[in-house]
């Protein structure tokens, strides 16, 4: 029994090391978010508006250039535990090209797709906001989805810390333009929800440069004789086709994730700016509630990819055992916290009461969901970790595209089952979805273990 628990206890403190960089690093992705909502509040309903409905085109773009590359962390991973550093290099390049292309479409498609936007459904001024908030997120997602490429190479190679320090470096970046270009402060033109844009653009660059210069100089990486990039740029068929895979059913997935909060996103501006400020408040706080798992969850999948290099079974099972326990005790605690001063954090959004009163009842729906949270978390670094991408893109088609957004139409805003309730209905619906969605990582988790190659 002793042994068993120091054994737990030293995988624990080995998923603390990577998960705690990655959980502040997200967390500052997420302050960057709620900062931009709380200052373009400043500036006015609509600003805030804009923000939530040009969320809504952006994030599945920035979403499925993110989620590609996720694939990365446990390839890399896997080479570290099976003794093979020399097939990091071909995996970096061939990543960092179907990246820059990937990035390129969406780039593009960001800057135009608000253009499509019905005149007669959407106030006027609230779409030409969007158009040009957009216009400067989307020059951002090219940067961003190149990054991450390096990010995802040097997370692989258990080294987490990078992405913390550069999160924070992102935050003392991000705050004070946004303060500069948004209110118009030290002589710099009042932009608005403009101005965030392009404090949004100039972050997502500075992310890429910052990530190249350590990746470059890293003492970590030279003194495990670990070079990204190699000698050449070798791109390789086969590579290329193993990223593919790997890849696009983990964007796929993501972004239909994405695209049911974009739903909700769309129909709380249908409903009218308060309905769009009140969804976006309770929005910034679900990321800070999200983050929580995917950090253990992003932890899993390193940890379960370096075991599965080393053929070792017990050492997966260890993994899995230690970050359901660290999910439990970092989760449960924040989600009653969240709850129990959900008014409050309405409040501290916007002075408008019938916003305020929106945000507040929305919160039961958050805390729905986060009772599933460390199932959910765990469960997606596993599969991840085995590269079993294409259970993440069925299981969301599934729970999201065919259960969530029908059902929370159903819900939200028909009488099928005696009133409609509005948005509280789709958001409630889409933490049933988690839910089941959380059983069906677990179910596959089971056969994967039970079935993986051990070697002697």
């Amino acid at each position: 029994m002793n042994t068993k628990f120091q054994t737990l206890k030293k995988e624990s403190l080995n998923l603390i090391r990577l998960a705690i960089p990655i959980l502040i690093a997200q967390i500052s992705g997420s302050v960057i978010a709620v900062t931009d909502a709380y200052m373009s509040s400043l500036s006015g309903t609509m600003d805030l508006a804009a923000i939530s409905l040009g969320g809504a085109y952006w994030c599945p773009f920035f979403v499925f250039c993110v989620a590609f590359t996720l694939c990365l962390a446990p390839l890399v991973a896997h080479s570290i535990g099976a003794k093979s550093p020399d097939k990091i290099p071909v995996l970096f390049w061939n990543t960092f090209l179907l990246a820059g292309i990937i990035g390129l479409l969406s780039m593009l498609a960001v800057i135009f797709i608000p253009f499509l936007l019905n005149g007669e459904n959407i106030d006027p001024l609230l779409a030409h906001k969007t158009k040009n908030y957009c216009f400067w997120v989307g020059l951002g997602i090219f940067g961003t989805s190149l990054g991450t490429v390096i990010k995802n190479c040097v997370e692989g190679c258990s080294r987490s810390v990078p992405s913390m320090v550069i999160g924070f470096t992102m935050i003392t970046v991000n705050i004070p333009l946004n303060w500069l270009l948004i209110y118009g402060n030290l002589g710099f033109p009042a932009l608005g929800v403009e101005g965030c844009g392009i404090a949004t653009c100039i972050s997502m660059w500075l992310t890429l440069i910052l990530f190249f210069i350590y990746s470059k100089r890293s003492r970590f990486l030279k003194a495990r004789n670990i070079n990204l990039y190699g000698d050449g740029f070798p791109v390789e068929k086969e590579t290329i086709k193993k990223i593919l895979f790997a890849g696009i059913p983990l964007a796929f997935g993501s972004v239909i994730e994405v695209i049911a909060m974009s739903v909700l996103g769309y129909a709380a501006a249908l409903l009218g700016p308060e309905y769009a400020a009140g969804h976006q408040i309770v929005n910034c706080v679900c990321i800070f509630t999200y983050v929580l798992p995917l950090s253990i969850g992003a932890a899993v999948a390193i940890r379960v990819g370096q075991s599965l290099g080393e053929g070792s079974r017990v050492k997966v099972k260890n993994c899995i055992i230690s970050a359901l326990i660290l999910s439990g005790i970092l989760i449960y605690p924040f989600a009653a916290l969240i709850f129990s001063f959900r008014q409050e954090i309405s409040s501290a959004f916007t002075d408008n009461p019938m916003v305020c009163a929106i945000g507040s009842s929305l919160f039961t729906a958050i805390l729905v969901y986060q009772i599933f949270d460390p199932l959910f978390g765990v469960g997606s670094g596993i599969v991840r970790g085995f590269n079993d991408n294409k259970t993440v893109f069925v299981g969301n088609l599934c729970c999201f595209l065919c259960i969530a957004i029908p059902a929370g139409y159903a819900l939200g805003f028909s009488d099928i089952f005696g009133r409609n309730y509005g948005l509280l209905g789709m958001w409630l619906t889409l933490s049933g979805s988690y839910a089941l969605l959380s059983i069906i990582y677990w179910l596959r988790s089971f056969s994967l273990v039970g079935r993986m190659t051990v070697k002697s």
